[in-house]
């Protein structure tokens, strides 16, 4: 009888559960978007856990998805592929398919190739800058590069590589989790042009998401950006930002802070079955149905912009 009850309450909060991810009848969406993290392709035998080849059947199912959903565009959170340059092609491929449009953010691995095509790389991906921002009615969407500082996107000796080097040395120092080669962070003119768009944005009473490769929480974790404490701190200041959508950290994880939701999407390329997501943006809601290891969610936001 116990047992029974038990299957019973358990189908119960199942149905209840699976009725609030639905919207309301007439409700649309004000912007509907598909989201793939770390497919890290490469033409490489499975390691750790990470399967490079599957990397395009995955692909290729996520891609399926979206266009059934007619999502009005894609992002990309960054390491597209594992290494070489060569490996752009056959991804990149895969996302042609779509009939909508992609946006990139940079990762860590999208510069793992050689000296000589790092500046190549935003090209390919058919990036004109490396960080930009785009409006979508009333919303403002902010695509950040957080290899602006890094040892891998700059070319020994440059002036940001060495930028990086003593950054590095002086995290390691202060014995910072993230102190690590493979993150990054945002160089200063980066730094004042988010400033700049976050003002923009709050004047005209815009919503804004950000996108970056590199997450801000948990805090004091390996995976972080380089400078979490002081862009954690910027973001937290506007009251119309929704949230911020990161890669990077392939268990994915999620944090709920002062209204603002930073969600980590699992990595694609890791073991089976296959993660990508599609997001609803609603006025009151954010919508997320994952697919595969990606968990569905909805993310209550305020609808006051101001903060007062």
């Amino acid at each position: 009888m116990k047992k029974t009850i038990a299957i019973t309450l358990s189908l119960l909060f199942w149905f209840a559960a699976s009725f609030a991810m639905q919207p309301a009848a007439g409700d649309e969406p004000l912007l509907s978007f598909g989201i793939i993290a770390d497919a890290q392709y490469c033409d490489c035998e499975t390691a750790n856990n990470r399967h490079y080849r599957e990397s395009l059947a995955k692909l290729d199912e996520a891609v399926a998805e979206f266009e059934k959903r007619q999502v009005d565009m894609v992002v990309s959170l960054g390491d597209l592929i594992d290494r070489d340059y060569g490996s752009f092609q056959p991804a990149l491929a895969k996302l042609a398919r779509l009939s909508m449009p992609v946006y990139h953010v940079l990762g860590n691995h999208d510069f793992s190739v050689a000296t000589d095509r790092l500046e190549e790389v935003p090209a390919v991906l058919g990036m004109e800058s490396r960080y930009y921002a785009n409006r979508m009615g009333n919303l403002r969407l902010i695509y950040l590069d957080g290899n602006d500082v890094s040892l891998f996107a700059n070319a020994p000796g440059s002036t940001p590589y060495i930028r990086a080097e003593a950054l590095i040395d002086s995290l390691k120092v202060a014995g910072a989790p993230n102190g690590k080669p493979w993150n990054g962070g945002l160089g200063d003119e980066q730094y004042r042009w988010l400033v700049s768009e976050l003002e923009s944005a709050a004047a005209a009473n815009e919503r804004v998401i950000l996108f970056c490769h590199y997450p801000l929480f948990p805090v004091a974790e390996a995976h972080n950006l380089w400078g979490d404490e002081r862009l954690r701190e910027l973001i937290l200041g506007y009251p119309n930002v929704m949230a911020y959508f990161n890669g990077h950290r392939h268990t994915g994880d999620y944090h709920l802070a002062q209204g603002v939701h930073f969600l980590n999407f699992k990595g694609m390329v890791e073991s089976s079955p296959n993660a990508f997501a599609i997001v609803d943006v609603y006025a009151d809601r954010l919508v997320v149905t994952g697919y595969g290891r990606e968990a569905s969610r909805s993310l209550s936001v305020s609808n006051d912009v101001t903060g007062k």
